[in-house]
């Protein structure tokens, strides 16, 4: 989590709780019930690599990130050009791209019309909404993202995978979380009205936690519930 709503770019916190990844159902339920942070975004824990192909050239590859509409002002970054995601696209579809910096000046020579460029992204059309600041690279050390979508899109980036909804007994734990703390809110204050929300969330999953039941079945890589129980975990490419 990131401690200091007036900062960007550094965070504490700790890594060791029961897992590193959330499902997209479960960030939804932090960020529109764990009121001790002032925003909490999601990203995908993995780079992917697509080809894209743009104004009907040929097919080529770039690298990208889903992440929600909170993601650039939780990190406190600005556009360069244009605007970047917003809570809006959180609600809805937006087949809309935040290209980075340096991508910008690679591929398209840093020129200001690339703004309502669009692209194909397998069967998706997508427009080009901004670029991001200069010198911002992403929430994860080494890895620099070419462009960035909605995860609202990730039926038409993924298709044929629905990670956007948990449907038992499979949960699909793809996204890393961050939140900014309100000011006056202590670390162990927020992470305790998280967990409460947490738990709500596998009680109202699996049952009671309080109740040993039946594993549920598994595929992929396992993992456990704090019951005990099993669900699956699938790691997004």
């Amino acid at each position: 989590m990131l401690s200091n709503p007036d900062e960007a770019g550094m965070w504490t916190g700790r890594t060791d709780g029961e897992r590193d990844w959330l499902t997209h159902a479960e960030f939804e339920k932090l960020r529109d019930h764990a009121n001790n942070f002032s925003a909490l975004m999601a990203s995908q824990t993995s780079l992917s690599t697509w080809q894209v192909r743009f104004d009907g050239g040929e097919w080529e590859e770039a690298c990208g990130r889903l992440v929600s509409g909170g993601f650039f002002d939780v990190l406190g970054v600005s556009p360069a050009i244009g605007r970047v995601f917003t809570t809006a696209e959180d609600r809805d579809e937006t087949p809309y791209a935040v290209l980075s910096y340096n991508y910008w000046q690679r591929r398209f020579g840093g020129r200001p019309d690339v703004l309502g460029k669009t692209f194909t992204l397998h069967s998706a059309v997508l427009t080009i909404i901004g670029v991001a600041s200069r010198g911002f690279i992403s929430e994860t050390s080494g890895q620099q993202p070419d462009l960035w979508l909605p995860l609202r899109m990730q039926p038409s980036v993924f298709p044929g995978r629905d990670w956007l909804h948990d449907t038992p007994p499979s949960k699909t734990m793809w996204l890393h979380v961050f939140g900014r703390l309100k000011p006056v809110v202590s670390q162990a204050q927020a992470e305790a009205q998280a967990n409460v929300i947490f738990k709500a969330g596998l009680e109202s999953f699996y049952g009671p936690i309080c109740v040993t039941g039946t594993p549920a079945p598994v595929s992929g890589s396992a993992a456990q519930d704090p019951a005990g129980r099993a669900w699956s975990v699938r790691d997004a490419p």
